[in-house]
């Protein structure tokens, strides 16, 4: 079983909150749990994706949706679902005869739930858990005993999804609708492929950074949103709710008859809990702005609950990807040959690698240690499958709109190092070139049919 959470991020390091409330009720249970492990991207159908394929977005590849209101008429963008005949976690798992349930809470993406034998959708927000208690219930019951997989994701502590949790500020329930549900489709005139080609050499330096990472952005368009409001009322609203789900979601395990349950992903699905793409509240902070890949955006919980004994901390950097050979190689199946992930539960294989690899829009970052290297192209619109980005990347130097930060003395990111720790952001800006042109290069597919400049026409339809 794997339950992924979206908004639910890791907490600071010795700081319990939203984690900790939620993975209070699997005390003695778990395996496994990381403290440092991140999502492939904060973007909710992506990080889903790259989880159940074992790869990272742009190799599969695959595109984010900016939320668009109810009623949309838009077509599914070709990289908005898994592609067609390539393997993924139910993909394999059905192979060596599991049945597979996927219940989400993502709308409607025919191409995410067509990878499983049985799929539901659940309405954004708050769970109504007796209906999916009886609907997983029903499902678990009706084979014959054959193994299963049930993948569930919830939307719970995703609060643009939960205009009941947003109550308490003055217009938020307006103002909020009008910022998440996404602006209808552009009406614009086409423009030609030669246009759409980023019209800064990828090489040229950038004459200014913008240090953003401080600015306070008030999201309610009017009034000041005060530091400790946000921390008394806002911060435990995420306790309790991730509290709630973790109570609801051990109740539905105990709940299912055998076979039991033998093995249990718990994680966040991505970080963002109030609608931003850079950044979200943080503990010390009022309301933050980035330009760059957040680190709590995508830096979630991850542990392992099941029936073996036995329980191991890992620090080390790991990523959602790891889920996919984590579960074949409990599922006694052989995982696909030349993935980025390894298996979690095997000592020494989990700690091989020391970097995880995020991506989003026209950015890219990895975490090395407690260093943090974001890489952006400035380019507005952009989507992290544009080989343009690997251009900017492969030049001499840090070119592209950079930053480090060492993400466990400064979360928030406010202090870029870039300057006094070039050696290492060099290093490091390297190890990100090589999982550029290695697991997160940019599908072949990306190249055929016009697809590239569909591609780039593809974010006035809504998509990233």
């Amino acid at each position: 079983m794997v339950v992924l959470v979206g908004g639910l991020r890791a907490d600071a390091r010795g700081v319990p909150g939203a984690e900790a409330a939620f993975l209070a009720p699997f005390e003695g249970e778990l395996e496994l749990l990381t403290t440092a492990a991140y999502a492939q991207s904060p973007d909710p159908f992506v990080s889903l994706g790259s989880l159940l394929t074992g790869r990272y977005p742009s190799a599969v590849p695959l595109c984010g949706s900016v939320r668009r209101g109810p009623g949309s008429t838009l077509e599914e963008a070709w990289c908005h679902q898994l592609p067609s005949g390539g393997p993924s976690l139910p993909g394999v798992l059905e192979l060596y005869g599991y049945r597979t349930l996927l219940a989400h809470g993502l709308g409607p993406v025919p191409g995410l739930s067509s990878a499983f034998g049985s799929a539901f959708d659940l309405a954004p927000g708050a769970s109504d858990w007796p209906a999916i208690r009886n609907r997983v219930e029903a499902w678990w019951d009706g084979g014959t005993g054959e193994p299963r997989l049930l993948v569930l994701q919830l939307s719970d502590l995703d609060l643009p999804h939960r205009p009941d949790l947003l109550g308490a500020f003055d217009g938020a329930e307006g103002d909020w609708a009008g910022l998440t549900q996404g602006a209808p489709p552009s009406t614009r005139a086409p423009v030609s492929g030669e246009r759409l080609r980023p019209r800064r050499p990828p090489c040229t330096p950038l004459v200014h950074q913008q240090e953003s990472a401080g600015i306070v952005w008030d999201a309610f368009g009017g009034g000041e949103i005060q530091h400790e409001f946000v921390r008394s009322q806002l911060l435990e609203t995420y306790r309790r709710e991730a509290q709630a789900v973790g109570r609801n979601v051990h109740a539905l395990l105990g709940a299912l008859e055998a076979p039991r349950v033998r093995h249990v992903v718990l994680a966040g699905l991505h970080g963002v809990s109030v609608g931003e793409l850079g950044g979200t509240l943080a503990d010390e902070s009022e309301w933050v702005w980035t330009d760059r890949v957040a680190n709590r955006t995508v830096h979630v919980p991850l542990a392992v609950a099941g029936s073996h004994p036995g329980f191991r901390l890992l620090e080390t950097p790991v990523e959602l990807v790891d889920v996919l050979p984590t579960l074949l190689v409990r599922a006694g199946a052989v995982p696909p040959h030349g993935l980025p992930g390894g298996d979690l539960l095997e000592p020494g294989v989990s700690e091989e690698s020391d970097v995880a690899y995020v991506e989003y829009g026209d950015m890219l970052a990895l975490r090395r240690g407690e260093l943090l290297l974001s890489m952006r192209a400035m380019v507005h619109n952009m989507s992290s499958l544009d080989p343009y980005l690997t251009e900017v990347l492969s030049c001499p130097g840090l070119v592209g709109g950079f930053s480090l930060h060492d993400i466990a003395a400064d979360p928030l990111q406010t202090r870029d190092l870039l300057a006094e720790r070039e050696a290492e952001a060099l290093a490091m800006e390297s190890l990100l070139l090589e999982r550029r042109l290695g697991h997160g290069a940019p599908a072949p597919v990306l190249y055929e049919d016009d697809r590239l400049l569909r591609l780039r026409l593809m974010r006035a339809e809504g998509y990233w």
